[in-house]
């Protein structure tokens, strides 16, 4: 690992949810969770930036008893655990929302649509076993309503998640990128798509953090796994990728880990 410098100075440790602090099977390691709590008791703030929604992570926040604002909706949103006071929040707009609905229906991919940061329900045309098997994996529920456009004109999304074969996926994106290239999308994993308001990402979002709590981004520790993570790692003081991370998000890292507590150990000195 390289150099992290003085340990005293890191002030925050922001953690990526899936695929870092939490496995496949959807739980986290004891030994992770003892070296989170002993770097809390060492006066340093705990939080995480995830693409969830904050019920979907509210299992994870109450576990670790985080009491900082979280990063929510890969950046679209942050939310205060303790008041669930909404303190930021970008949405995408009506006109590239409801044109990309309807590519997605055209291409026979599945939509997930969110409209809500604090709520696990997102809307679905109709819950197929694709979606079924997804939700259940993230912990959501969903509403199945034939007429998404409807909810949209309502109220615009802070997210839409495409779910399918990644060949697909990369096409809806190739074509959104050319009509809409103030949306920002991103595939976070090879099935699925997410579209997000411009400008979003974890890494905005620990910028918005820092402002808000006066916290400097140097004193800050980052873990992700993900291309979702990238800016978030590379604005950090500290960014750590996960060793499966893809290489992008290597490159973006001060260091890689194979263990987020073997990582915290030595940036810590634990």
């Amino acid at each position: 690992m390289s150099d992290a410098g003085n340990p005293q100075q890191y002030r925050l440790v922001v953690f990526d949810l899936d695929g870092t602090l939490v496995d496949e099977n959807l739980q986290m390691k004891a030994e992770d969770l003892d070296c989170i709590r002993e770097v809390r008791r060492r006066g340093a703030e705990i939080t995480l930036a995830t693409g969830r929604t904050f019920e979907s992570a509210l299992p994870y926040v109450k576990k670790l008893q985080i009491e900082f604002p979280v990063i929510l909706c890969n950046g679209a949103a942050i939310v205060h655990p303790v008041s669930g006071e909404i303190l930021y929040q970008r949405r995408l707009p009506e006109g590239p929302a409801l044109i990309l609905l309807q590519r997605a229906r055209e291409a026979d991919l599945e939509c997930l649509l969110y409209t809500d940061p604090l709520s696990s329900c997102p809307c679905v045309f109709q819950l197929t076993p694709i979606l079924a098997e997804f939700i259940l994996l993230e912990g959501l529920h969903c509403v199945e309503l034939n007429d998404l456009a409807a909810v949209v004109h309502g109220d615009q999304p802070i997210k839409i998640q495409i779910v399918g074969e990644e060949p697909g996926l990369l096409e809806l994106g190739r074509l959104a990128l050319k009509q809409f290239p103030d949306v920002n999308l991103l595939l976070t994993q090879s099935d699925y798509l997410e579209a997000m308001p411009a400008g979003v990402s974890k890494g905005a979002a620990l910028q918005e953090i820092s402002e808000y709590t006066d916290i400097p981004l140097s004193r800050m520790v980052a873990f992700g796994d993900s291309v979702n993570d990238e800016q978030l790692i590379a604005l950090a003081g500290f960014g750590v990728a996960m060793a499966d991370a893809p290489l992008e998000v290597r490159k973006a890292a001060k260091a890689t880990a194979s263990s987020v507590a073997a990582s915290l150990t030595e940036i810590f000195g634990l």
